[in-house]
Formats: structure tokens, sequence, C-alpha cells
């Protein structure tokens, strides 16, 4: 059995192309391990550029197997869209994970991006919104970088109530949510968590200060 203690890749188009090449390779990258203990995805959204290549198609789904995983990362270059299916594809293939760890690196930049439009593609499949996934193993959660778009509310509240054996998520905001905003998102996410579960929130004070937000009561 083929176990590698990490492994990282380069980044996996969401849509695009029929038969993209660089997918393959990464699938069969993949394929290769039976156990990948720490493992860093990178799913990429670029509608805009491979849309001259005519309609893009969903490739999450050329990605059918995945290692044994225990703990995940995913790097997400999401430039507005949503991606809640994308990440629904691979976490039900890795119910193993302990902890996960979700990096909205589109959102490094200093203004945050903007939601894509309403009725935009990037949204499909649905079956992330609806279907059950059992992540009962799953005890910490990392989140940095999050923009406050409604695509993150809606994988956030998914997020809490797959991770039965959830004890702690941690979120850092993007560097442009301001002050104002900081309480009204913090309140708006602790509506979708247990008692039981440890949240903490942290934002970015004088830009590039990250301190720890305490909600008022």
């Amino acid at each position: 059995m083929a176990y590698l203690d990490l492994l990282g890749t380069t980044f996996f188009l969401v849509y695009g192309p029929d038969g993209y090449a660089h997918n393959r390779d990464c699938v069969r990258l993949l394929r290769h391990f039976e156990v990948v203990r720490t493992l860093s995805l990178v799913l990429a959204y670029m509608l805009e550029d491979v849309e001259d290549l005519g309609e893009p198609h969903y490739l999450m789904e050329d990605m059918t197997r995945l290692p044994y995983v225990t703990f995940l990362t995913l790097l997400l270059i999401a430039n507005g869209h949503s991606f809640g299916a994308s990440s629904f594809h691979v976490l039900r293939m890795c119910t193993s994970i302990r902890k996960l760890m979700l990096i909205c690196t589109s959102c490094l930049d200093l203004e945050a991006e903007t939601a894509c439009a309403s009725g935009c593609f990037c949204d499909q499949p649905p079956n992330w919104k609806t279907e059950e996934l059992v992540l009962n193993r799953l005890q910490e959660v990392e989140i940095s970088y999050l923009a406050g778009t409604e695509h993150d509310f809606a994988l956030v509240k998914r997020l809490f109530s797959w991770a039965t054996a959830l004890k702690t998520m941690t979120i850092s905001f993007h560097r442009s949510i301001t002050k104002s905003m900081d309480k009204e998102f913090c309140q708006r996410i602790l509506g979708f968590s247990k008692p039981d579960i440890c949240v903490k929130f942290y934002v970015y004070h004088c830009f590039w200060k990250k301190v720890l937000y305490v909600p008022e009561d």
C-alpha cells in the first residue's frame, strides 16, 4: 500500500474544457497513493479565462477517488464564485479527516472579491445544498480570508451540519471586512453553531494586525 506523509498538488480546474490535460495529471497523481496523512488540494475557478474555449464543463466528476486522508487543506481560488459544490465533492471522498483547512486564496488581494451574479452556473450541481454528508471524525476546522459572501455563509452552515463531532471552528475574516461588519458576520455564523462547539473569530485591525474578536453579549 503506497503511503505518503504529505502531498500537495498544483491547481485542479473546477470548470473548463472536457479532457483538460492538467486535471488528468492531478488525478493520476492522487490515484497513486492509498494513504496520505496530510493532503493539500488547490481548486481553481477561472471561468472567465476558459469561456473562449466554449461552454465550460463541470470537471470535478473526473476526480473519482482520493487517498485516505487525516488532515485536508483546500486552497480555493474562487474569484467570487461559489465553491460549495466542489468542496462537497472532495469532502464526501474524505470522510476520514480529523482537521480541515479552507483557504480562500482569491481573497488575499487588498479588496475582497464580490460574489458572482445570481444564476451563475458555478453553483451547479446543487446537490451539496441538500444531500447529507457525515464527517464524524472531523473535530477541527480553520477557514482563512472569509469574505462574507452568501456563498461563504452557505458552505459554513453546511459544514456545521456535516461535522457531527466538531469541537473547534476558527474563522479569520478577509482584511476588507470592516469593524461594523464584524458583529453581523459573527452573529450569523454563531447562529449555525451548537453550544458545545468552540467558535473563534479573527479580524484585521490596522490592516495587517490579526486579532481575536470577542462578540459582544
